[in-house]
C-alpha cells in the first residue's frame, strides 16, 4: 500500500522540526520527544522520554558535617532553654524529687541534715516546691513533703539563717517565711501566723527579707508601706530609726539577755599597716552581754590601729555590751584564719599552711575553754576551694559538717577524721 504523505508534526509540542532516526520514527528537535507512524494511516505513537537530573555526590566528610550541624540544632532549639533555668546543669543525677535550688546545713535533734528546697518543672509554668531533708551518713533523702503556699522559688530572691534558738529561718521569694524545726524534720510557712495580735501588722506583708547586722530580724513591709524589724524569737517590733536608736546604746538589754561569749580573729586596720601574722592574728574570747534573739549591734570586730605619735600598735575591739577579752591561745600563728562554728565546747576554724591564701587548707577543733589544740587536719588538695570554705559549717553529736562549695560537703568525726567527702547531687565529680 502507498504511503501518503502529510505533514508531520510532533504531537507533544506542535513543531514540525523534525529529526529521522530511522524508518517511520521521528525525534523532536524542539522538545525531544520521540514517536513514529503507523502504515497507512495517520496515528502517530509517542514515546516521550523525561531526561531525570544527575544528582550531584556528597563525600562522607560533607556529610558527616551535615549530621553534626543537623544535631547541635537539635540541641540548641530543644535543650537550651533547660541550660538557662537556675541550675538545670547541676541535676544530671539528682536524688531528689525536684530541682534542687536551696540547701543549708541543719540540726535537728543534735543529728545533722542538709535541707534541700527543691522544685519540678522549668520556664514560667506553675512548679511544686518541696522540703526534703538529706541525711549526710546514708546520703539518703529521709523525709520530702510539698510547700503549698510557694509554685515557684527564685534563689535570688531567698535568704536562709540560723538564728540563736536553733531554728532556721528562711525568706523564700522575699514573701513567705518558713521555719525548721528543730526538734522534728518539718518546715512550717509561718507567715500568715507569726504577726497575728501585733497591730503593726494588721494590713498585711507584702515582702520580708533576713536583716542579720542587728541581730536575728527579719525586715518587713507591711501592705501600707511601713517597714519593720521584727525578732521572732522575743517579738519585738522597730521602725527604722527606732532601731537604729536603740542598737547604739551600750546599756540597752532586753529582759532576756545573758552573759554569752563571741569568738574572733583580730585583724589589721590599713591594709598598709605592715604585720607579720604573729602580730596581726589573735584568736579573742570575748565575755559580753548578748540580746539573745533580740535587737542588737552583731558587727563584732578586733581591729588593730597604730599610734602615729608613739608607733605603738592599739587594739581596738567593737563589741557591744564588752564585759571582758582575752587570747585564747597566746603564742600562736595562724595564716588567713577563720572562724567556721563555736559552741560551748568547741572552736572550729580554718587557716591556710602560709601567708598565701592560695596555700594549702588546714581544719583545727580547739578547746572553748583554754584553747587547747584537740586535732588538726588538712584538707585534700582536690577538695581545697579556698572562696567557698567558710559555709554552712555545723556541729551536732559527734559530727562536724561543713560546705566546701554550692554542691560539696566534707564530714568529719570528733576526732578530725574525714569520714566521706560527697556531692549534693549524688555524682563522683569533684
Amino acid at each position: 500500500m502507498a504511503k501518503r504523505i502529510k505533514a508531520i508534526q510532533c504531537p507533544q509540542c506542535g513543531s514540525a522540526d523534525q529529526k529521522q532516526l530511522k524508518d517511520d520514527y521521528y525525534q523532536c528537535k524542539n522538545c525531544g520527544a520521540n514517536y513514529y507512524l503507523d502504515n497507512d494511516d495517520v496515528n502517530i505513537n509517542v514515546t516521550h522520554r523525561v531526561e531525570t537530573p544527575t544528582q550531584p555526590q556528597v563525600s562522607p566528610k560533607k556529610a558527616l558535617w551535615a549530621t553534626v550541624i543537623g544535631v547541635a540544632l537539635f540541641l540548641l532549639i530543644f535543650l537550651l532553654p533547660q541550660l538557662f533555668d537556675s541550675k538545670s546543669s547541676l541535676n544530671t543525677k539528682s536524688r531528689f524529687k525536684g530541682r534542687a535550688e536551696i540547701n543549708t546545713t541543719v540540726k535537728v535533734n543534735d543529728k545533722l541534715y542538709i535541707l534541700v528546697l527543691t522544685q519540678t518543672g522549668m520556664g514560667d509554668a506553675p512548679r511544686d516546691v518541696y522540703y526534703e531533708f538529706l541525711d549526710p551518713e546514708t546520703e539518703e533523702v529521709v523525709k520530702t513533703e510539698q510547700l503549698l503556699n510557694l509554685n515557684k522559688i527564685s534563689i535570688s530572691s531567698t535568704d536562709v539563717k540560723r538564728f540563736s534558738d536553733g531554728k532556721t529561718y528562711i525568706v523564700a521569694n522575699d514573701q513567705r517565711i518558713l521555719v525548721v524545726d528543730d526538734k522534728e524534720l518539718k518546715v512550717t510557712d509561718v507567715t500568715d501566723t507569726m504577726f497575728q495580735g501585733d497591730s503593726l501588722y494588721t494590713s498585711g506583708i507584702v515582702s520580708a527579707d533576713i536583716y542579720s547586722l542587728y541581730g536575728d530580724a527579719i525586715k518587713v513591709m507591711t501592705s501600707m508601706g511601713r517597714e519593720y524589724f521584727y525578732y521572732p524569737i522575743t517579738k519585738q517590733s522597730f521602725a527604722t530609726d527606732k532601731m537604729y536608736q536603740y542598737t547604739s546604746d551600750d546599756n540597752t538589754l532586753t529582759p532576756n539577755a545573758k552573759e554569752s561569749i563571741v569568738y574572733l580573729f583580730s585583724e589589721r586596720g590599713s591594709s598598709s599597716m605592715q604585720m607579720d601574722a604573729a602580730e596581726e592574728f589573735k584568736l579573742l574570747k570575748v565575755v559580753y552581754n548578748d540580746n539573745v534573739g533580740g535587737v542588737q549591734d552583731k558587727g563584732y570586730r578586733a581591729r588593730w590601729d597604730k599610734d602615729f605619735r608613739t608607733g605603738e600598735l592599739d587594739l581596738k575591739l567593737y563589741v557591744k555590751r564588752m564585759i571582758s577579752y582575752s587570747d585564747l591561745t597566746p603564742g600562736r600563728v595562724y595564716f588567713n584564719p577563720e572562724i567556721l562554728y563555736y559552741n560551748d565546747d568547741y572552736v572550729f576554724i580554718c587557716i591556710t599552711t602560709n601567708a598565701s591564701k592560695e596555700s594549702g587548707l588546714v581544719l583545727q577543733c580547739l578547746d572553748a575553754k583554754n584553747g587547747d589544740l584537740l586535732w588538726s587536719k588538712a584538707v585534700e588538695t582536690k577538695n581545697d576551694r579556698y572562696q567557698y570554705f567558710y559555709k554552712d559549717a555545723l556541729f551536732a553529736g559527734d559530727k562536724f559538717m561543713m560546705t566546701l562549695d554550692n554542691t560539696k560537703y566534707v564530714l568529719l568525726d570528733n576526732k578530725g577524721n574525714i569520714i566521706k567527702y560527697f556531692n549534693l547531687y549524688g555524682t563522683n565529680d569533684w
